[in-house]
């Protein structure tokens, strides 16, 4: 009897560890994959570049890819998508949250939030997407970054993207890149984590100086 006791206990214990260990090895993978280095590492002396007029900002990106969303021209617009024209199911999303782009208005809360100072703002963006119940939905932690030499921050999720003012479903992992823009609006980039491309694209932005 006592043996079978002993060997109950065993397998409990093997249980719980094992699934300890799965948790920890999960959790540790997504934060090492948030932090990737993103800096470009390949040619980008035939590039095109994006200089947002309005923002006040540059972009390069390839040859064999558009910068537009299908809106007003990219060159005066607060919504920027960048996508190869050989895989338009992807893009790098560029979205200046200036309250005076949402012609439809805002609902007071939606511009409280879209007003937050940034730390604030990306934590309240977070806390949409991590109380959003959904089975293959799952948001990493928050992150530290440094993106066109000021403060950022970054999280990764899967199964959908919620703002203040909505979302939408994705198929792949992103990364959402927050950062501060000089005239006070906050920025979200936007971006599948595959392939690395966007990832460079993303390292060849700057603010202009006014």
């Amino acid at each position: 009897m006592n043996q079978k006791i002993i060997l109950a206990t065993l397998v409990v214990i093997l249980f719980v560890v094992a699934g300890s260990t799965y948790y920890v090895v999960t959790k540790k993978s997504i934060q090492e994959e948030s932090i990737d280095d993103t800096k470009t590492k390949v040619d980008i002396s035939d590039w095109e570049t994006l200089t947002n007029i309005k923002y006040n900002y540059k972009i390069k990106y390839p040859q064999n890819f558009i910068a537009n969303c299908g809106a007003p021209p990219a060159e005066y617009y607060s919504g920027v998508c960048i996508y190869d024209l050989d895989n338009p199911g992807s893009s790098l999303t560029i979205d200046i949250r200036d309250p005076g782009e949402y012609f439809g208005g805002l609902t007071e809360k939606q511009l409280g939030t879209m007003n937050l100072p940034l730390n604030e703002y990306v934590d309240e963006i977070w806390q949409i997407n991590k109380s959003e119940k959904s089975t293959d939905k799952q948001v990493s932690e928050i992150f530290e970054e440094n993106i066109a030499g000021q403060k950022a921050y970054r999280f990764l999720l899967t199964g959908s993207i919620m703002t203040e003012t909505g979302g939408s479903l994705i198929k792949d992992k992103h990364i959402l890149i927050f950062t501060a823009h000089p005239a006070g609006f906050n920025v979200i980039f936007i971006l599948p984590e595959n392939p690395q491309v966007y990832l460079d694209i993303l390292s060849t932005f700057e603010f202009l100086e006014s």
